[in-house]
């Protein structure tokens, strides 16, 4: 008989703040920097779990928060009973539950937090286990979630009476996209694309290494099964049992709002949703505001740059970073 695991999500740790500062009528809390470890792939943050440091993994496609079934026996989590259905990039997988009587991440700390377990993985980052990932249960519980991989650091803010005209808090010039929720989901964000010029529906997921296009997206595109078998192949994994292969194939172009991208490299895998990858992220400072159904892209990565469309381009105060 399938058992369910009660569950609290780490709204309390989103909502705890750290210190505030003030743009006019626009106040924004937040419990700090977070650091972000490593300069490639997916983000990964330290925080503790009752008083041991560890590191996590902060992916944005991910709808539950997750810890290994290794973290939960030595940081002195409690181990629920029962049992749930959860899916991944490949499909779907059974994970039980752990509660943490202390999270600290930032400045802020939150009790009794519960995680579901079974993560994958015994990974480490120089001398930090990576305990786990933090998904969008916890992210969605601000009123912006900051990714600012280049310069290697992610925040988390409450907002007050803050409109467009004063966000994103950075200097130079940014780039309004609309985001929504997935199909009426309140755990994914979904970005609308256009690849090859034909529009595509793409979940902002900062736990995927690469932005991976689905099969059926790829094939509406015009890319061929033949072209497909040309590309380079590997397999991609997630927190799922399943590891569909995948193919790196290089688009003719890729679409992201008012930024056009020739010559696009993506993995194509057959999994059930397009996602758009910590690849760009670590190219861009993306502001995600999930209330106003908006992400602000601001393009600092050196190399080759896209091609940005004529758009009204957002000129906030040389404030902020």
């Amino acid at each position: 008989m399938r058992r369910t695991i009660a569950r609290t999500s780490l709204t309390a740790l989103a909502l705890l703040t750290g210190c505030a500062s003030e743009h006019g009528r626009c106040t924004l809390s937040t419990i700090g920097d977070l650091r972000v470890l490593n300069a490639s792939r997916s983000p990964i943050v330290e925080a503790k779990i009752n008083g041991h440091p560890v590191a996590f993994i902060v992916d944005s496609g991910a709808a539950a928060s997750m810890v290994t079934d290794t973290a939960a026996e030595s940081y002195d989590m409690t181990v629920l009973p029962g049992w749930v259905h959860i899916r991944g990039i490949g499909g779907e997988t059974t994970v039980g539950g752990a509660v943490a009587e202390e999270l600290t991440l930032g400045s802020a700390t939150a009790r009794h937090v519960v995680f579901f377990t079974d993560f994958p993985g015994k990974r480490r980052i120089g001398t930090l286990p990576v305990a786990g990932l933090f998904g969008s249960d916890f992210l969605l519980a601000s009123d912006a979630i900051v990714f600012d991989l280049p310069d290697r650091k992610i925040n988390l803010y409450q907002t007050s009476h803050c409109t467009r005209d004063t966000l994103p808090l950075w200097r130079g010039e940014s780039y309004a996209v609309p985001i929504d929720y997935d199909y009426g989901s309140n755990n994914h964000l979904a970005v609308r694309i256009r690849l090859n010029g034909h529009p595509i529906d793409a979940i902002l997921d900062s736990g995927a290494s690469s932005t991976v296009i689905a099969e059926d997206d790829a094939r509406a595109a015009g890319v061929t099964r033949a072209e497909l078998t040309q590309d380079l192949d590997g397999t991609l994994h997630g927190i799922d049992p399943h590891h569909p292969k995948s193919f790196a194939h290089r688009f003719d172009s890729l679409d992201i709002g008012p930024f056009h991208f020739n010559r696009y490299v993506a993995l194509v895998a057959d999994t059930e949703r397009t996602l758009l990858g910590a690849d760009f992220l670590r190219t861009h400072r993306v502001w995600i505001a999930p209330r106003d159904r908006v992400m602000y892209v601001q393009r600092v990565a050196d190399g080759d740059p896209p091609t940005v469309t004529p758009a009204a381009p957002i000129n906030p105060p040389a404030t902020g970073p």
